[in-house]
């Protein structure tokens, strides 16, 4: 499952409201939070290859500037957090630490 797929998903947790729902100023949004298909996506990502990286200076606790780096897209930072088990990166990417990059 390729990442621009993400935007195709449907919600089924408690922000449900069909396919679509109103978000701010009358845009629309497909929200992902909760559905079966990012799910599916999550249990992908943990099987894909990966790198180990150790950080270096100025990447420390800069989860957008390793995704940037490795990826081209700052926003796409979750999925270094995610694959690694990090919840706090300030606790966590540290100046010397080896964290896995998969490779997407």
């Amino acid at each position: 499952m390729a990442i621009d797929q993400l935007k195709t998903f449907t919600n089924r947790g408690p922000y449900e409201q069909g396919e679509e729902f109103i978000s701010h100023k009358g845009k629309t949004t497909n929200p992902v939070v909760n559905s079966e298909q990012y799910e599916q996506y999550l249990e992908t990502l943990m099987e894909l290859e990966a790198t180990t990286w150790v950080i270096p200076p100025g990447y420390e606790h800069r989860p957008d500037a390793i995704a940037y780096k490795f990826y081209g897209a700052p926003e796409l930072f979750w999925i270094i957090l995610r694959y690694n088990n990090i919840t706090d990166p300030f606790e966590s990417l540290t100046q010397g630490s080896k964290i896995r990059i998969p490779q997407i």
